[in-house]
């Protein structure tokens, strides 16, 4: 045997493991990438429900305050406020115990449902308010020789 046929025959069983080197490395790649990429989605999704509650709750707060400020002013008093809502929702405004609560509910990435609630001072309002999508104009209104205080979108 000569010395050219021996390196001839150790190229090839190098470059036979070099390729087995890299199937393998391949095959690894994608285990991790189908492993991970679901974790991402999971926690992308839990990410997006807490910015939107997040959102949601701090939309409801300025309504709070705006509600308290017409509960502060007095009767004949009115306050326009804008809020930006992330997404369709339906508000319920009401007193219980002496104390004003805004409410709403929101659906999660996962199906569930998710109660968000912020206090006012308490007043006599008993209403349902939907919100849309992106701004919205909402006018809270004490009338003269009224005990209520009127919320409603325009």
């Amino acid at each position: 045997m000569k010395i050219m046929d021996l390196y001839k025959i150790l190229d090839e069983l190098r470059g036979q493991l070099s390729l087995e080197y890299l199937f393998i490395f391949i095959i690894s790649i994608i285990l991790i990438i189908s492993l991970i990429f679901p974790l991402i989605g999971i926690e992308f999704d839990y990410a997006s429900d807490v910015t939107r509650s997040y959102q949601i709750k701090a939309e409801l707060s300025q309504l709070a305050n705006g509600i308290n400020y017409v509960y502060a002013t007095g009767s004949g008093s009115k306050r326009t406020i804008f809020v930006n809502i992330p997404e369709d929702i339906e508000i319920n405004i009401y007193s219980q115990n002496n104390k004003g609560f805004i409410q709403t509910e929101i659906i999660l990435s996962d199906n569930n449902t998710k109660e968000i609630i912020v206090e006012s001072k308490k007043t006599n309002i008993n209403s349902n308010l939907f919100l849309y999508k992106g701004f919205n104009k909402v006018v809270i209104q004490w009338d003269d020789n009224s005990s209520n205080i009127n919320v409603y979108r325009i």
